[in-house]
């Protein structure tokens, strides 16, 4: 089952997929996975498969930049007004974009986020740049003595290594 989830006032917004036993149950998603560019069949799709219906975990489908662009461009050549970025992860170093991502992360609706997966090659610096900014957002909170709050939570089943 896939939530198109308002993002409200942030220009970024998670799609995420929900295992079919968890919408039919009720339960919260306890677990979730991050795939970056998952178009083919035989990689991405059947990663996402494989976790909706197999692991019981959550997917969030993202675009990475290049992707995106790509996307949005074909778009614009045929006189459709759909901008790709929409679906990718704010990174950045600033500050403002820091909050997005935070704000990103809370969105998804899973206890924990378990891995990053990326299927593409041109979206391969952008998962470890993603991966890259999950670690400031939690050793932002840590060293502010905030406590783990939710997004720190949902991310401290990656391995940050």
């Amino acid at each position: 089952v896939n939530l198109d989830i308002d993002a409200g006032a942030n220009f970024y917004s998670p799609r995420v997929d929900l295992p079919p036993t968890v919408v039919e149950k009720g339960n919260p998603c306890r677990r979730g996975i991050i795939i970056i560019d998952p178009f083919s069949e035989y990689h991405g799709q059947y990663l996402k498969y494989k976790a909706l219906h197999e692991w019981n975990v959550g997917v969030v489908s993202v675009i990475s930049p290049y992707q995106a662009r790509g996307l949005t461009e074909a778009a614009k050549q045929q006189n459709i007004d759909t901008d790709y970025r929409i679906y990718t992860a704010p990174i950045n170093n600033d500050d403002e974009k820091q909050k997005q991502l935070t704000d990103w992360v809370s969105q998804i609706p899973f206890d924990e986020i378990v891995a990053v997966i990326c299927e593409s090659d041109s979206g391969l610096e952008y998962a470890e740049q993603l991966c890259q900014a999950f670690d400031n957002i939690i050793s932002k909170t840590i060293n502010d003595d905030t406590g783990p709050d939710i997004v720190h939570r949902k991310l401290a089943g990656l391995n940050h290594n």
